[in-house]
């Protein structure tokens, strides 16, 4: 699927001030993943686009394999004190063991925004642009936002959002983000009643719950709403879609990001992004 129109001028927007300009730089970036590639499919399709973005922006991406949380912990000791590399990212799950895996990247590194010292910078944030260097596909969601109230003359802060979702990768950074911005902002997770009158009260309605089609107009009023769909799934045809039922939804909301050519290629954009801008502090502390 091509992408979003409203996508496009975001992703062209983002790399004309924080990636093309600093083509030179040649930033590197290692990823870490498991080797299964059968049960981590997923992975593998983002590692993929990343490869595939990386070569277009002047950056290499080194991928380094690990099958358990010992051996990821080894390559993080071995990477971090590597002043090649500008940034370490850990893609694959490796279950209870994950979150001390990310407190292992130092915060020069920490790309993705995922260890416990970059979120609570986060989460304790005076700085509205400080959600800049939260996990990267909040900041997608936000840059995507950004654009459209450009499109439309309007506010953020005069937006009612509701955020379906609670993980610590896009729900609550991407709550908080939002309540940054002085938006008015509501979330639904797993153990919330469900939600009445179909969303009515809400302008913008966030997804991110990884359920397949989930939200149609059985659950959902689309009217005058914009739909962010930030679900990856997989449909019983074998197809790639999101949490909202596109075809359902796409001709009676105001706006609704596809699965795939939505939130997914801004979020790659904006890792490079992080990654550039890692690499530029570095580049002018040596020549200062």
């Amino acid at each position: 699927m091509a992408l979003d129109a409203t996508v496009s001028k975001a992703i062209y927007r983002l790399e004309s001030v924080s990636i093309l300009p600093f083509y030179y730089l040649q930033p590197t970036l290692a990823i870490i993943i498991h080797p299964d590639r059968e049960t981590h499919q997923g992975d593998y399709s983002y590692l993929k686009a990343l490869q595939t973005a990386g070569a277009g922006y002047n950056a290499r991406v080194e991928t380094f394999h690990a099958a358990s949380a010992p051996e990821v912990s080894d390559l993080i000791i071995k990477l971090k004190y590597n002043p090649n590399y500008d940034g370490l990212m850990i893609i694959s799950d490796y279950g209870e063991a994950t979150r001390g895996l990310y407190d292992m990247i130092p915060a020069r590194l920490d790309i993705d925004g995922m260890s416990s010292g970059s979120l609570g910078r986060l989460f304790g944030a005076t700085n509205p642009i400080a959600y800049r260097k939260a996990p990267s596909t909040p900041v997608a969601v936000m840059k995507i936002l950004q654009e459209l109230m450009i499109e439309r003359n309007e506010k953020l802060e005069d937006k009612r959002i509701a955020v379906i979702g609670r993980s610590i990768k896009v729900g609550r950074p991407l709550a908080e983000i939002l309540l940054q911005q002085n938006a008015t902002v509501m979330m639904w997770h797993s153990r919330s009643p469900e939600p009445l009158s179909k969303f009515n009260y809400f302008d913008i309605v966030i997804s991110a719950i990884g359920k397949p089609k989930y939200w149609n107009e059985q659950n959902l009023d689309p009217k005058g709403k914009l739909l962010i769909d930030v679900g990856i799934n997989v449909d019983d045809k074998g197809k790639l879609c999101g949490d909202f039922d596109y075809v359902a939804l796409k001709d009676k909301a105001d706006y609704i990001t596809p699965v795939p050519g939505g939130v997914g290629p801004m979020t790659t954009v904006t890792v490079f992004a992080k990654l550039f801008a890692n690499k530029r502090f570095q580049y002018e502390d040596i020549n200062t």
